[in-house]
């Protein structure tokens, strides 16, 4: 089978980037950002450990563990806004930028999320026919030295049932879906069963690997 390579997506419709960001400011002029980043992906809890960046400067926080950051001393204006988080990176997905207004001598708030389940299965695998379907998406890296293994082949397999086929009323079928990590040790499985145990096993057993895993949830009903 060839190599499937996730894409790195970016999940909603862009801004215009032509803003230049208002230089940094100290004193009482100065404003505050303040916000919160939300897991709507895998936890559906806040996120922490994510990084917020002012565009076109080397502004940058850190969410906490309540989901929470700041941004301080920052001169009245509008800026563009981007996070990042390596669930994201294994995920093969990017985030938007988001255009916020700073107020002198104000706290501005805003809040920042991860796509949702069924945001992210329409992107990553807009191909899947059925409903009840998901994807798992996953980066393999070796073992040894962490570095990331290209080529690796990664399959998902299952056994569907029939009731009322064959001698003894059941039939059964084995199912498989299977693809290649890209350079970057990226993979991506589409149109996995939601309502089946799967094992994920890979075709190469003397390798040392190890998998990051992201399971997406099904597509929902529409």
């Amino acid at each position: 089978m060839g190599r499937l390579t996730p894409p790195r997506l970016v999940l909603y419709a862009g801004l215009s980037l032509g803003i230049a960001a208002p230089a940094v400011a100290q004193g009482p002029g100065s404003g505050v950002l303040r916000g919160v980043v939300f897991d709507s992906l895998i936890t559906s809890a806040p996120l922490e450990g994510a990084e917020i960046w002012i565009e076109s400067t080397n502004l940058m926080a850190k969410s906490d563990a309540a989901g929470h950051f700041a941004l301080t001393a920052l001169a009245p204006g509008r800026y563009v806004l981007t996070f990042y988080h390596p669930m994201l990176d294994s995920a093969g997905l990017s985030m938007p930028p988001v255009v916020v207004d700073v107020v002198a001598g104000d706290s501005n708030n805003v809040a920042l999320a991860t796509p949702s389940p069924t945001q992210a299965h329409h992107l990553l695998c807009p191909q899947d026919p059925l409903r009840r379907t998901g994807t798992v998406v996953g980066v393999v890296h070796n073992a040894a030295d962490g570095k990331p293994v290209a080529a690796a082949t990664i399959s998902a397999h299952w056994t569907t049932y029939d009731i009322g086929v064959g001698a003894s009323g059941v039939g059964s079928a084995q199912r498989a879906v299977e693809a290649k990590s890209d350079a970057t040790g990226h993979v991506l499985l589409c149109g996995l069963p939601t309502d089946v145990a799967l094992v994920r096993p890979t075709v190469d057993p003397w390798e040392c690997w190890s998998l990051i895993w992201l399971g997406v949830r099904s597509r929902a009903p529409t």
